[in-house]
């Protein structure tokens, strides 16, 4: 039997890799929300930071929800500068914005449900959507109406 992909990436909507691709074909002022590429370098406090923890043996899986000091510093943020009322157990770190949405589309949708897409969208949003059993509504918004839902 030749091994194939699941039904649910072949029964899915048409995935969109190498986007990147095509969009350095494209002329004109283009702004890249295909994948995180920063236009500068990480500060040297971050570097140094980072080589610190990894030569202190900070090189484990750390807590599901992230490191709890973390989280902590997140929620103490959250309450003073955004008036917030969140504690650290609410708190849930991840490694960018795929697996953070891909947790809040699977903690949120259900098989039927509809998911409706603010057009520009992030493409890969489809699929996970789809992962979680919804179907996808696109809703375009238009450019010269300044992208407003109302």
């Amino acid at each position: 039997m030749p091994i194939r992909p699941a039904r649910r990436i072949t029964d899915t909507s048409p995935k969109n890799f190498g986007m990147f691709a095509k969009a350095v074909q494209m002329t004109g002022d283009l702004i890249h929300l295909e994948l995180g590429m920063p236009a500068e370098d990480t500060p040297q406090h971050i570097k140094d930071a980072t080589i610190a923890a990894l030569q202190a043996g900070h090189v484990h899986y750390s807590d599901l929800q992230g490191i709890p000091e973390l989280r902590s510093a997140i929620a103490d943020k959250l309450r003073q500068k955004n008036a917030m009322d969140i504690s650290a157990d609410e708190v849930i770190v991840t490694n960018g914005l795929t697996q953070a949405s891909f947790a809040a589309f699977m903690a949120f949708l259900d098989e039927g449900d509809e998911a409706l897409l603010l057009a520009p969208y992030y493409p890969q949003h489809i699929g996970k959507a789809e992962l979680a059993g919804a179907k996808v509504t696109i809703a375009p918004l238009d450019a010269a109406n300044g992208f407003s839902i109302i």
